[in-house]
């Protein structure tokens, strides 16, 4: 071999490695997005009166993390009545974290605990369904 295809060697290894990096660490990426984005998280704000979403779809047979954030003006709380479930009651601009433990298919409803709130129309409702298996 020529000196010069010697030298180049090296970088034509060098460009090989550092582009079989990039891919995998792609690759690594897709995987940990795709995990996260497959977590068993909801986000339900509040505000006068009422909940974004009213309505969620929760799988069966699983710990499930709900972010609780008051956007409103007044303070709110959320309630899993069913199961026994409830924020804290927070001031605007707060967020609360709960877990709730959800069974078989079922409906459940939530619902804010502030005197009057519920009754204004502050309710939302959770359909708690089985996942496919894959």
């Amino acid at each position: 071999m020529s000196n010069r295809k010697l030298t180049l060697l090296p970088l034509l290894v060098s460009v090989l490695v550092l582009m079989i990096g990039v891919t995998g660490t792609q690759g690594v990426l897709k995987s940990v997005q795709a995990r996260d984005e497959s977590q068993d998280t909801v986000r339900i704000n509040a505000r006068e009166y009422q909940f974004k979403p009213s309505r969620i779809t929760l799988p069966a047979q699983t710990t499930v993390t709900v972010i609780f954030t008051n956007t409103g003006e007044l303070s709110h709380n959320l309630i899993f009545g069913k199961i026994r479930a409830r924020s804290r009651t927070i001031p605007s601009g707060r967020t609360d974290t709960l877990s709730i433990s959800t069974a078989g298919p079922d409906t459940l409803t939530y619902w804010c605990g502030v005197v009057g709130h519920r009754d204004a129309g502050m309710e939302g409702e959770a359909i708690v369904v089985q996942q496919s298996s894959k």
